[in-house]
């Protein structure tokens, strides 16, 4: 058995209610932001219902200003349409051009 994965089903499937804010924060994204880490290209939609933008709120102010990428389409869903993908590509493009 791997432990994280353990710990991970405990802390979001308990038993008997919900889990504590405290169980779940570990294994939020903003945990493991490193400033060696190497640059990252995020691209968020406003309208998301599986991952609500919400939960950026911590995240996104600690992106790097000269090193990463915040895509954020505010009529965006969880999936990008045909339009959104091709200037998220082309966007892309000119992030891994930069490194």
């Amino acid at each position: 058995m791997i432990e994280v994965y353990s710990q991970l089903g405990k802390a979001l499937f308990v038993s008997e209610g919900y889990v504590t804010k405290a169980n779940s924060k570990i294994y939020e994204p903003a945990t493991y932001i490193d400033q060696e880490d190497p640059p990252l290209f995020l691209w968020q939609g406003g309208m998301d219902e599986q991952i609500i933008p919400e939960t950026y709120t911590s995240f996104i102010p600690m992106l790097r200003k000269n090193k990463d990428v915040h895509v954020f389409v505010s009529d965006g869903e969880h999936s990008p349409t045909e339009t959104e993908f091709k200037n998220a590509y082309i966007t892309i493009f000119h992030f891994l051009d930069a490194l």
